[in-house]
Parts: structure tokens; sequence; C-alpha cells
């Protein structure tokens, strides 16, 4: 009998150092060097262990850290292929990334990955009960660093990966919203929380649907928890599916919470106020509901914020109930409105996230945000 292998030990480590002044060398800085190998190792028996995915939550992988000249902080994402051979449209990015050197695949998500990529691989071909062959990669970049030091590995194969054909589902990392004008706009996650929130107008004659994946409706039983005065309710959508419409025309902030019972998924809304704010240096204090944009009279408009009184970074939220701020936050990167999710801003966007994330105004700038769009501006 083959082996159930459930993960790969290893061990390897990387030392963090924080990235300053890596275009000139003053004495002191270390360069940034453009790194030309990547290696991802082969697990030892890979070709002939069993990594069966319905019993195994996690598998791991380790690699040699990417020659950047010295030992930065490197986050590590895993990629998935049907094919030994990776194109821009045959694999699948897992959610779930590493700090360290040591790898883990999250199983279910690639179990998802594999039934996902399945169909378009093999055309009329059903997935076998047998374990098949799938091919690995992953992708190196400095922390925070927007794209800095960006590579890809080698592609191992893992000969034998038992695929559960029937998943349990899994609580979504992602949520979309199709709104009334029909943009799919990817929603913001609450920090520390498994809800999703997205501010959209809802006129009286076009509902939205929404999915965990872009361009793809979600299935499930939909609930509305707090009607915010919307006289939102879930209706026939006209094609034998369903959609949720408001009875009062405006923005609102919605709210999904997702839940999984018997294997299927439940949604309950919520609606709010389109109440979004500016808080922080910017405005020259901390003083959460104070700083308040002006809401547009209809859904081809722009909120705008007060004047900016100082100079400083933009923290900018919606508010959520009773929610604290943080934890409903956003900020602008190159020009798209970014939401906070899960990382963690102990201190500010350009220390946690990195420079990009940033948004820097000065006295009488204002902010100006298209949540249609999905964009944002300071002028």
């Amino acid at each position: 009998m083959k082996k159930i292998n459930t993960w790969l030990i290893a061990s390897l480590s990387v030392f963090g150092l924080t990235l300053a002044g890596c275009e000139t060398d003053n004495g002191s800085n270390p360069i940034l060097q453009k790194p030309t190998s990547f290696v991802l190792n082969t697990p030892a028996n890979a070709a002939t262990n069993v990594y069966d995915l319905a019993n195994s939550s996690v598998v791991y992988v380790t690699c040699s850290q990417p020659n950047y000249g010295f030992p930065a902080s490197t986050i590590y994402s895993v990629q998935a292929a049907l094919s030994p051979t990776f194109n821009e449209n045959n694999y699948t990015t897992l959610a779930t990334t590493s700090t360290s050197a040591r790898v883990p695949i999250n199983a279910l998500e690639l179990n998802d990955a594999i039934l996902e990529m399945w169909p378009a691989a093999n055309p009329g071909v059903e997935m076998p009960d047998a374990p098949i062959p799938v091919w690995i990669r992953l992708q190196a970049q400095i922390t925070g660093g927007d794209g800095l030091g960006l590579i890809k590995s080698n592609v191992i194969e893992l000969s034998q990966v038992l695929v559960i054909k029937d998943a349990p589902l899994t609580m979504p990392t992602e949520m979309y919203l199709l709104n009334p004008a029909g943009t799919w706009v990817r929603m913001g996650q609450v920090s520390g929380a498994d809800d999703f929130y997205a501010i959209a107008y809802l006129p009286t004659d076009a509902g939205f649907k929404f999915g965990v994946k872009s361009g793809e409706a979600a299935l499930g039983t939909i609930s509305i928890a707090t009607d915010g005065d919307s006289g939102a309710a879930v209706a026939d959508d006209g094609t034998g599916g369903q959609h949720v419409q408001a009875a009062t025309a405006g923005w609102y902030i919605v709210t999904i919470k997702p839940s999984i019972v018997d294997n299927a998924y439940q949604f309950e809304l919520g609606f709010y106020p389109p109440n979004v704010y500016v808080i922080g240096n910017s405005m020259g204090n901390w003083d959460e509901d104070v700083n308040k944009f002006t809401v547009p009279a209809d859904g081809t408009g722009s909120f705008v914020s007060p004047a900016m009184t100082a100079a400083g970074e933009l923290r900018m939220y919606a508010r959520i109930g009773s929610r604290a701020w943080y934890t409903t936050e956003f900020t602008l990167y190159n020009g798209t409105i970014f939401y906070r999710d899960q990382y963690n801003i102990a201190s500010n966007w350009a220390t946690d996230l990195g420079a990009a994330y940033s948004v820097e105004g000065a006295a009488g700038q204002k902010v100006t945000l298209d949540f249609t769009a999905g964009t944002g501006s300071v002028q």
C-alpha cells in the first residue's frame, strides 16, 4: 500500500530586514539585486506519496529565498496547475500566503483550485477517483514592496494528489457585488470578522446580485437582517434566479455575512446609511464620525470629503453600526479603492503595508470617491 502523506516537514529560516534606501549604496544601506533564481525543493518521495486532500489540512513545501543581496522579508504565494507548463490562463494562485520558506499549501484551497481548473484542462472528461498529478510553483516578492523583487520558482510535480470530488464548502475570503450599474465590485471584508461590505447606489427599478467570485452569482439562502429603511427584499430576477431589490432608492452600505449550513451557503444581508468619514493627521484630529463625506444625490455622483486641514496620511472608513472604525477602513492604491480587510495596519499604511498604499494629503485638498467604479483621487 502506498503511504498516505498529510504534510511534508522541513525547515529553513529566513531572517527579515526592513528595506530602506535600496536605490543607492551609502555604505550602510543594502543594495537590492534582481534575483535570477528561486528554487522550490521537490519533496522527498513526491513521485510515490499520495497527497490525500480529504485527510490533510495543509501540505508543506520548502524553498530557498531569492537572492536579493540581503535577507529581505519575503512573502510567498502558491500557484497550482494541471500542466507542467504554466501560462497566464491555466493556473490558480491560492489565497494562503507565507512569510516563511516553509510554505503551507492549504488542502481545501488546492482542492477547490483543481476542481475549478479541471473542465478547461480536460474537456468532457470526468474527474477520476484515482489520484492525479498536480504541478506547483511559488511566487516570491519583498513584503510591502508592491511587486518589488517579484520572481517565480521552478515547477515541481506532486504525482499523486487525491481530490475530494464533492468537496465541502469553505468560508469565502472574497466577495463581489454586481451593482445595478452592471459592474462587479470587490467588497471589503470587516477586519477580524467574516462579514463583507460595499457602498452602492440602489435604484427601485433594478436589483443587485453578489457572489464569492467575480462574474458568478452565489447560490444559497438569502435573508435580510437589517433593513435600514431600504425596504430591500429578495425577488425573482426574471431569469429563474434571485436578486435583492430596494423599495427606497438611494446610497447604502450593504453588508453580507456568509455562513455554511449543511454544506450550503446562507447569506445574511444588512443595509446601513452611507456614512463615510476621513480621520487622522490630515484632518488635524482623530475624532470619530466628524469629518463626513458628502453623499451624491443619485447613482452617477461621487462622495467628496471635507477639505483637509493639514498634511498627513489619509485614514478613511465606512461607519457600520457600532463596529470600530479601523475594521472598515480603506485607502487608495494606484487610484483604486483598497480595503484593509485582514491586513494588520498597526501604525499606518506606509509603515505596515508600503508607501504605494499610503495616500498623503495636504491642507485644502479633498478626496473624491466613486464607489460604483471603485476608484478615488485626491485634489
